[in-house]
């Protein structure tokens, strides 16, 4: 009888164990799950934020450029600077140095089919300056330019409006934006095209 009883309380300590560990199983199924989900949404804003960050960049250059140099001449006129392709773009800025004098750059936005990323460049027109090169956003497949200029309507309530070009090349004057769609995919790209439209030389 004792032999039946001890068997019967084996069974039901058994049986409440049991329990117990689907219990906590769940429990930390539940929390490790929640965890995952957390550090997925992190992530997605971490690299969102980096594309933003990418694109703030781009959009600061691109407004600052220059397009005629007054310091450098060739054939007694002025040279153009600005560049514009349907596939990169190149343009005159200048940095502040740290003697508190601005030095002029070549600025050459382009794409690495190798690296899949955007290429910036930054060319000094000093020679005894280095060149720096920055690649931002990986995934990026294709870039493509446009370029505008805001022609005014005579007489007419409906504003002025632009016409768009893929290139803007040997230009006397800036266009009044710039378009940039980059098309891409991967963790950097929360739609697979991206786009700016800046107006140049703002400061």
């Amino acid at each position: 009888m004792k032999t039946k009883s001890k068997a019967g309380l084996a069974l039901a300590e058994l049986i409440v164990a049991l329990a117990l560990l689907a219990i906590i199983f769940a429990s930390l199924s539940g929390t490790l799950s929640f965890g995952k989900r957390v550090w997925q949404r992190t992530e997605t804003v971490s690299q969102n934020a980096n594309s933003n960050a990418h694109l703030q960049i781009l959009r600061k250059y691109i407004s600052q450029a220059q397009n005629i140099s007054t310091g450098y001449f060739e054939a007694g006129a002025p040279t153009l600077f600005f560049d514009g392709k349907s596939s990169e773009l190149q343009f005159l800025t200048y940095k502040l140095s740290d003697q508190d004098q601005f030095t002029p750059f070549e600025v050459r936005i382009s794409h690495s089919a190798q690296r899949q990323k955007i290429s910036l460049q930054f060319d000094a027109i000093n020679p005894n300056q280095t060149k720096r090169l920055i690649g931002l956003l990986s995934g990026t497949k294709t870039i493509s330019f446009r370029y505008a200029k805001r022609n005014k309507r005579q007489n007419s309530v409906s504003g002025d409006y632009f016409i768009w070009s893929s290139e803007w090349r040997n230009q006397n004057r800036l266009p009044d934006l710039i378009e940039l769609k980059i098309e891409g995919s991967g963790a950097q790209f929360k739609e697979p095209v991206l786009q700016l439209v800046v107006k140049p030389n703002l400061s």
